[in-house]
């Protein structure tokens, strides 16, 4: 049976092999935070979809602020789905070409 001791985090990616001459230059920087900003993408995509809701609850049956609403929900998952994609995008060029980009 597996006991809490067994259990660990994943390492951290922005101090994982940490030092000053890791970071030579923007990409580099970039690579370490793109985990960090799919999760950014995530929350923000939530938000967004909850302020859309909200929009469309207090629209009271009015045309444009019940559009206003879904449009915003549909642009927050629309560039969710925008952002996604262009991470399986990366997955395939490093497939592809053989380099590692993440």
């Amino acid at each position: 049976m597996a006991t809490l001791s067994d259990f660990s985090l994943p390492e951290d990616p922005i101090t994982k092999n940490s030092g000053i001459n890791e970071i030579r230059n923007f990409g580099d920087l970039i690579t370490k935070l793109i985990p960090y900003i799919y999760i950014f993408a995530g929350f923000a995509m939530i938000i967004v979809i909850i302020t859309g809701g909200y929009d469309l609850l207090t629209s009271q049956g009015t045309p444009e602020k019940t559009k206003a609403g879904f449009d915003k929900i549909a642009k927050g998952i629309t560039g969710f789905i925008l952002i996604v994609a262009s991470y399986f995008v990366v997955m395939l060029m490093e497939g592809i070409f053989k380099i590692k980009i993440f």
